[in-house]
């Protein structure tokens, strides 16, 4: 097996500007809609889940960004938590109404975010300067915009999704408010950039009348900017951050200054606390994340703040920190120019381990043509596509072919293996969703939520000629997952409507015929594919099963968005899997789409059975459980549409899908991609079907026929035994073994895992006997200059 690796994919994402918590801290257990939110300088957000724990995090959804557009700061608003603490019932269920995300971006308006769709709701502009802060109170009914020209806005939001209305300008000033923070739902306080923390009362006597001003210590050389205040309401205490690094904490009670700490040496960019408010964290410009912590004394009722410990974490600024607190989950989230998510405890801040969460986009935004041996990555509005060269058989090397992949011969693809054959920049706005090459590589569709287009791809030697193809059919139409089906001469797309469609085109037309190159019927209507009912369910089954598709389509949350798109290279069917669990097969013969399984956990990843002619699929779980699913158990004369039962799971899954080796399923991270393949013992010219899939930094692959072959073999040394409760030995079939175990020669190696590569952003087949693995090592990435630290202390 022969491993192009790649590091030339020059993906750079986004430096991270904004991150905030769908809902805050508590005692209670984690809810189980917990969502964090993190804005990127690009204008896009990446939605994440948590499931379970510190180290269990799935990217579900991100909201496109678009050229010139930039994240400055995000905001949830959430109506549901407020109901629970009316109710006093922790975790309860009673308002289906979902968080309301809410972000500001060099503009002065105001966007609210349909998270499942990846669109705005509503661009609210407040009729004032460009919006530098933004806050919300206590009640989560109002937010306050400080803005350029000094002007703060308040905006009632109490009218529910899509609803914003003004409410109120606070007495004015002229200094730009760079920061804001609400005190209960009483006081507004904003630092400025003269240097100035000023105060605005809001409760009914005085609403929006400035009732004090601060002032931090001024610099030498410019004038103070005041880029951060937390406030800590049960102590009547305050927290700045400014430009001279310096953090203050001062008394709201008399408006004074209680302490200073001089503790950075640049400007303190972002401030937040813990659940008890006894823990403050700073970080800022000089890449330091400064522990301040409490000490109370008990004889008396005032306490003092020290500064307790500092770590290092990043390389560069740190622009925003979120901290989240649970009966299981202890999160520090903090961020920055060197756009990598790091995590770390709150309660062991000094001793912690750092957890970066991967910049892998889901699904990847990479893909490969086996037959022109093409890479294709996209970012914003360009695509690049490299072409790799083929690879050169070394007849010394035929005995080294023999051995397993971990000692497989790897090609680092440089200027002499790869080659960059075509650049194309869009001249929309819109950020790429979603592109797929047709297999004959003559085509590349490029999917975004506004349009698509279509482009042909003509081969030049050393470049590839980019031609437009019209259409208004596909530029008027919006996808965010896309694929050809090459044999039914279709394109087919999930719109961000959750809507299965598609459109006729041909992509083996004669080349000779210059007519009819590049030619897009746009007088044909698009397909959709709507669920039918199967054939042996009684009417009742009928009923309730098309009931409960009609919730699911309605559920305004991201768990019923579909996530992963697979069309069989056979043409007949095609694979669409949600986040709920819930995996549909596209019938592309009938054109029907029926349920297949509703699994109990997140299907990330889902890939056909190419050495069983794609009469089956693979599906991997967030908790890396493989299944592997009979798509023959919907005919009428073995009908199972229940989740169990009959032959829908295939013998290979019943007796290994429950023993899969723990060192996999104990791999850090979720799979990205599996892929089969198929090759050829050199010794013994036998078939080796192979099932790949891989994470951030592992690559592991499963002899799939090795595995059942020796399952189902009689003889004593392929059966494991088993003592039972009497004492005496019982045989069970064996599963899946590990790398580790002792294998006979005989029977291979039936699982292999490596952790050799790091920073995976793909691997997939490129041939039956080459793999492509493209690596992007954070080092890599390109930012801007860090701030030089005057010393380091170990």
């Amino acid at each position: 097996m022969d491993i192009h690796r790649c590091r030339f994919i020059d993906y750079s994402p986004q430096s991270i500007t904004s991150s905030a918590f769908s809902h805050r801290s508590t005692n209670a257990l984690t809810p189980k809609d917990l969502k964090l939110a993190i804005g990127r300088a690009g204008g896009s957000i990446e939605i994440w889940s948590n499931h379970g724990s510190n180290n269990k995090w799935l990217r579900e959804q991100t909201l496109p960004g678009g050229k010139e557009r930039t994240i400055e700061s995000l905001i949830w608003a959430n109506p549901a938590e407020n109901l629970q603490q009316s109710t006093s019932t922790p975790n309860s269920t009673n308002s289906t109404e979902q968080p309301r995300l809410f972000s500001i971006g060099g503009s002065n308006s105001i966007t609210e975010w349909d998270i499942k769709h990846g669109i705005p709701i509503i661009n609210y502009d407040c009729n004032a300067g460009v919006i530098w802060s933004i806050s919300i109170n206590s009640k989560q009914d109002k937010l306050a915009v400080g803005c350029e020209d000094g002007t703060v806005v308040v905006i009632d939001i109490s009218g529910g999704r899509g609803v914003m209305e003004h409410e109120l300008i606070l007495q004015r000033q002229n200094s730009r408010v760079l920061s804001l923070t609400w005190y209960n739902n009483d006081m507004i306080i904003g630092g400025c950039s003269d240097g100035r923390v000023r105060c605005w009362s809001y409760d009914d006597s005085s609403k929006g009348r400035l009732i004090s001003t601060l002032r931090v210590d001024k610099s030498q050389k410019e004038s103070t900017l005041v880029w951060s205040v937390l406030a800590l309401p049960k102590d009547n205490q305050l927290v700045t951050g400014d430009s001279t690094g310096c953090v203050k904490f001062w008394d709201l009670k008399h408006f004074v200054l209680k302490q200073s700490f001089n503790s950075h040496e640049a400007d303190v960019l972002c401030l937040c606390t813990d659940l008890n408010e006894n823990k403050i964290f700073s970080a800022g410009v000089d890449r330091k994340i400064f522990n301040f912590t409490k000490i109370s004394n008990n004889n008396k009722k005032n306490s003092k703040w020290v500064n307790s410990s500092n770590r290092l974490l990043h390389s560069n600024d740190v622009r925003t920190m979120t901290c989240f607190e649970s009966a299981k989950l202890d999160l520090l989230v903090s961020g920055g120019v060197e756009s990598v998510i790091t995590l770390n405890s709150i309660k062991n801040f000094q001793n912690s381990s750092t957890q970066r969460l991967p910049i892998n986009n889901f699904p990847s935004n990479i893909i490969i043509n086996e037959n022109k041996k093409l890479i294709a990555m996209w970012q914003d509005q360009t695509i690049k596509i490299w072409r790799l060269k083929d690879k050169q058989h070394d007849t010394n090397n035929n005995s080294n072919n023999q051995k397993e992949n971990h000692e497989d011969q790897n090609h680092d693809s440089t200027n002499n293996t790869k080659k960059l054959v075509a650049k194309l920049t869009l001249s929309d706005e819109d950020n790429i969703i979603s592109c797929s090459i047709s297999e004959n590589g003559r085509y590349l569709v490029v999917a975004r939520l506004s349009s698509i287009k279509l482009f042909e791809l003509i081969d030049l030697g050393k470049k590839l000629q980019v031609l437009k193809v019209s259409s208004k059919l596909l530029e008027n139409s919006g996808a965010k997952l896309i694929k050809f089906n090459e044999l039914e001469k279709l394109i087919v797309m999930i719109t961000p409507d959750n809507l299965v469609k598609s459109v006729k085109f041909d992509t083996e037309d004669d080349e000779e015929d210059e007519e009819k190159i590049s030619e897009f019927d746009d007088e044909q209507d698009i397909l959709e594919y709507k669920e039918r009912k199967t054939a042996n369910d009684d009417e009742e089954d009928d009923d309730e099963e098309e009931e409960e598709e009609d919730d699911d389509e309605e559920d305004p949350s991201i768990e019923s968005n579909y996530s992963n798109l697979e069309i069989s290279k056979n043409g007949k069917y095609g694979i669409i899997s949600k986040f709920n669990g819930l995996i549909k097969l596209i019938n592309f013969k009938n054109n029907k789409l029926t349920r297949l399984i509703k699994l109990n956990e997140i299907p990330t990843s889902i890939c056909f059975n190419s050495n069983n002619n794609e009469d089956s699929i693979f599906v991997i779980s967030f908790n890396k459980k493989i299944l592997e699913i009979n798509l023959n158990s919907n005919d009428e004369n073995n009908n199972n549409n229940n989740n169990n039962g009959g032959n829908l799971i295939t013998s290979w899954s019943k007796i290994n899908s429950n023993n899969l080796p723990q060192s996999f399923i104990n791999l850090i991270g979720q799979c990205y991609k599996m892929f089969t393949t198929n090759t050829i013992d050199e010794e013994t010219k036998s078939e080796k079907p192979r099932l790949w899939c891989f994470g951030h930094d592992w690559v592991a692959f499963f002899d799939i026929t090795g595995a059942t072959n020796s399952t189902t073999n009689t003889n004593n040394n392929n059966t494991n035994k088993k003592r039972t409760r009497n004492g005496s030995m019982s045989k069970t079939e064996n599963p899946i073994i590990s790398s580790n175990s002792s294998v006979p020669d005989e029977f291979g190696r039936f699982f292999w895992t490596t952790k050799k590569y790091k920073n995976l952003l793909y691997v997939n087949k490129i041939s039956n006997d080459e793999l492509v693995v493209v690596e992007r090592p954070i080092s890599d990435i390109n930012t801007t200059p860090a701030f030089n630290l005057s010393k380091i202390n170990l």
